[in-house]
Formats: structure tokens, sequence, C-alpha cells
């Protein structure tokens, strides 16, 4: 069984147990929780529900302590329906956190967010200590809060609710003060209905209820940054941040610098009709030797690209002035969006092509994915590694500058290159040395966005390779091109 239907299938499981949970108090309603423990191989271990066996035992601590007491569970990986719960239980007991950490447990995938004001904050905790966190998918989690309605219809107002994930970016649902629903695109709106397929009259009171609802307008009618990045007639004039800027470069000079200033809901196909016009072509051969056949491509599949973008104007920070760039040179695609991945995402996990389906802003990244650009269950990075590799294509690689997350989609390697055997990271760090034509090992580390020893790895293979010298001055090393 493939790894993401056999994580799909604990997913699954656990919802089950959870409907096996049973009530504890008279005066309110108690969660239902599944929790399941499978090791590093995938087989299952153990698996309960909300006191299942005694009153008052969570899923997780009864799981972890009374069940599977006697085994290691280190490097295993939790599934649990709800946020393992971080508030003091009453007296001395432990909350579940603590004991998953004290388990050395390697991943917890969380269906829902624990809204109880006295006891979540479990991610956080988890988080802190090193531990990877992950998420159901949608559907699941859609299953899990109907079954959990009476607990989550509580009211938790006067301490506050949690977020469904760790507390997106508050930026892209604070107000535009200067914008009023005047300030929205009918044709933008009426794009995002007819993919949603949503019969609303644009505009109506209908239509705003729904986007308040949807939180692109505020509580108080006022269009959001959300509202204006997605929808509006000049989003560039009331969200200057929100121009996405196209280039490209031929021989290290920009030859054609677009400005895309329409809202996302029409500009990004302004984006593809860029790619297609300025990309270039590269030749194929088809047929056996007595009949050759050429035809022309172009060097990179569209959707690979799109897929870049899209989650640059998805996942970017939209605090200050920073705007996202693409690119496009001869030999290679570069995105750049403001602001680094925040957790549980790390460059890390990206470069693994394992980073969880959670977004900065999720107003922006639900919407988007309402309109068939984005993948709601996480795989657009697998996906584009796929495209990228039926044209011929190395992975694409992640890296950090300056505040940016950068991604770097490269052409197909020359015969010199590939006679050399360079990796992704070796080509990364050799581009910088060209570049800057001297860099210490720190510069390389945060362009890679990987450990000291790793990065000193990448430099020794360079060096034996004879392709960069390094220099001691004092107790630094510098790196140049040989």
């Amino acid at each position: 069984m493939a790894k993401d239907e056999r994580d799909r299938g604990f997913m699954a499981r656990a919802v089950e147990i959870m409907k096996k949970s049973r009530s504890e108090h008279d005066d309110r309603p108690d969660p239902a929780v599944g929790a399941v423990i499978v090791d590093r191989d995938g087989e299952l271990l153990g698996e309960v529900a909300r006191a299942q066996n005694r009153v008052g035992n969570h899923a997780e601590f009864y799981l972890i302590e009374k069940k599977l007491g006697d085994r290691n569970l280190e490097g295993c990986t939790l599934y649990a329906t709800l946020e393992p719960c971080a508030g003091q239980r009453g007296g001395d007991k432990k909350p579940c956190a603590e004991w998953i950490i004290n388990a050395r447990i390697a991943t917890v995938v969380v269906g829902i967010m624990d809204p109880h004001p006295d006891y979540g904050g479990g991610v956080k905790m988890l988080l802190d200590a090193g531990i990877e966190v992950r998420f159901f998918d949608k559907d699941l989690r859609e299953e899990i809060k109907s079954a959990n309605k009476p607990f989550l219809d509580q009211d938790f107002a006067e301490k506050g609710i949690a977020e469904e994930f760790p507390p997106p970016s508050l930026a892209e649902t604070e107000e535009v003060a200067s914008a009023s629903t005047r300030s929205f695109s009918s044709q933008a709106i009426a794009a995002y209905l007819k993919a949603r397929g949503e019969p609303l009259e644009v505009p109506s009171d209908q239509l705003w209820d729904f986007f308040r609802d949807a939180r692109y307008i505020s509580p108080n009618y006022k269009p959001t940054v959300a509202g204006i990045v997605l929808f509006g007639k000049r989003p560039d004039v009331l969200v200057p941040q929100s121009i996405l800027r196209l280039e490209r470069d031929v021989g290290g000079s920009t030859t054609v610098d677009k400005p895309i200033r329409a809202p996302l809901a029409l500009g990004l196909s302004e984006v593809e009709a860029f790619f297609k016009e300025h990309m270039l072509a590269v030749t194929d051969w088809d047929g056996d030797w007595d009949g050759l056949q050429r035809s022309k491509r172009a060097m990179y599949p569209i959707k690979a690209l799109r897929e870049a973008v899209v989650n640059a104007v998805a996942h970017r920070s939209y605090h200050g002035g920073a705007r996202v760039h693409v690119r496009l040179h001869s030999d290679r695609v570069v995105v750049m969006s403001p602001g680094l991945p925040v957790k549980p995402v790390t460059i890390r996990k990206m470069q693994a092509f394992r980073a969880s389906q959670y977004s900065r802003n999720p107003v922006i990244a639900n919407a988007l994915f309402d309109m068939g650009y984005m993948d709601e269950r996480g795989k657009g990075l697998s996906n584009m590694k796929d495209w990228l590799a039926e044209y011929g294509l190395p992975p694409p690689i992640f890296t950090r500058h300056e505040g940016y997350l950068v991604v770097t989609i490269n052409g197909r390697k020359t015969k010199a290159e590939e006679e050399s055997g360079l990796n992704n990271s070796e080509r990364v760090v050799l581009a910088l040395i060209t570049r800057q034509q001297e860099v210490m090992r720190a510069e390389c580390e945060s362009e890679l966005g990987v450990s000291e020893s790793t990065t000193l790895v990448v430099l020794k293979s360079l060096r034996d390779r004879g392709l960069i010298v390094s220099e001691r001055r004092g107790r630094k090393f510098y790196y140049r091109l040989a």
C-alpha cells in the first residue's frame, strides 16, 4: 500500500474509533476522541476512544500509558482526532501532550484543534518539543467536527476559541480602511461564484452575508485584505504589496517586466499567458533512426510553474510592502515569496516533499482551492515534482533569501552538468558562489535552509570535485570558485 494511502487509512481508522467514545458528564457535552498509534514501519500498535475503558481517561494518555506502557514508542506516529490537551487536568494529572513528548513519539497527526481555553495549546507544546505535527484531510476534519458538534457549540467566547489550525496570520482578515463593497470587481466575483456553483446575485445582500461569513469582508461589511487581493477592482492601489511582478531575464538583463495588477480571481490566468508567451521551447526527437521527427514543446510544464506561483500568493506574508517576484531565466524559473514558512511547515519538510497543508492565509487559500488552483490534500509540492520529472527535469529547490522563500525550477542540465553529477544542493551553492564570487559557510547554510553539518558536506563535495577552493582568514573560512 502506498504511504499516502496508508496514512489516510489510519486517519480514517481514528475517526471510526472516535465514534466509540462515551460521555462522562450529565451537565455538559464531552468531546469524542479517537487515538491510533503506529510504529516506524506503519504497523498498528494500539487504538482507543476517550473514556472507552475508564471514565475520565483521555484517549492519548490511556493508549500511551495504560495500553502500551510496556512498549518503546520512540519514533512512532500518533493519529488523534482532537488536539492533545496541554492544560493541567486537575490534581497531579499530566496533560496528554506531555505524555506524548515523554514517550518520544516522532509525529502527531491532528484532526481538529481543541477550542477549550483550559486544555488547548497542545500543538504548540508538541512543536516546541521538536515533534512533527500534521493534520487530517479536510473531509475527515469535517466528519470529526460534525460528530463533536455539541462540544464545539459550547460558548467559549469569554476566553477565546482556538483556530482550526495554529493561529494563522491576521493580516489577511484586517479591514482595508479606504475600501468599501464598491471596491470589488463584479467580474472577479462572478468568476469565483461560478467556480463554486453559488447562485448569488452580484451585488446582493445575500452575497455580502456570504462574503462576511467567508471573511472577504469584516463584520462591519468593510473589505478585508483577502477580499481585495482576491476580488478588488484595483488591488494594487488598496493593497500595493499584492502586485505580482513577472520578469524575463536573458543574459542577466531584464527584457520583459510585467506587473500583474488584477485580483487573484482573474490575474492568475495572466500569469499562465506570460509563461506561454515568453518561455523558451526545447526540441524533442521522436521516432526511430529511419524516420526521425522533430517537435517542440515548452521547456517547463505550465502546471508546475502555476503551482509554484499559486503557492507563493497563497502562503506569502501580506505584512509590509514586499511583493511576489517571478523571474523567467534562460535556464531556470525563480519564484520569490515574501515571508518564510510558518510552523508546522519548514523548508526542510518542503525539500523532502512532506510539508503539511497548512497555510498562513487560510481565507485566500480556501478561495484558490474553490477556484481549482490549489489541492486541498496538500499534494501540490509532490505533484510539482512529478510533473517536472515527466519533462526530464530535476525537483524544485526550496531556499530562503533575505526574508523570502525562494523556489527554483531548473531547466535541463547541460552536458557538463550531467557529467559532473551535481545534486540540487550542490548546484544551489555553486550558483551562489558564482553570483557573489566569495561566500562564507553561514551564507550557504542560509541559502539552502539546512543544518551546518549538511552544508559542510555540500561544500566538501564541491571542493573535492575541484569546483571551489576554501581559504582561512583568522577564524573564518571563505569559499570561491576554483
